[in-house]
């Protein structure tokens, strides 16, 4: 609508504003509170910095730590 071609799509070379939830927004708004990833100009930000509470950073860290093994566990099967 714009014409700025760079950007409207998630792949590389594109500009992004990306945020990351649990959950499908368009059934259940509440799932915006869930964030998973920010990306800003496609740099990924520090999540922390929109962390509300000490309980939500608890959270957070749970996630980082499930997360950290899932990406282990892929690139042992998938080695580069």
């Amino acid at each position: 609508m714009f014409g700025l071609a760079d950007r409207g799509r998630v792949a590389a070379g594109q500009r992004a504003d990306l945020i990351l939830v649990s959950g499908d927004p368009l059934t259940d708004i509440t799932t915006t509170r869930a964030i998973e990833r920010i990306w800003r100009g496609g740099i990924a930000c520090d999540r922390r910095a929109f962390v509300a509470s000490a309980a939500e950073a608890e959270q957070l860290d749970a996630f980082d730590a499930q997360l950290a093994k899932v990406v282990a566990a892929v690139r042992e099967r998938w080695p580069s």
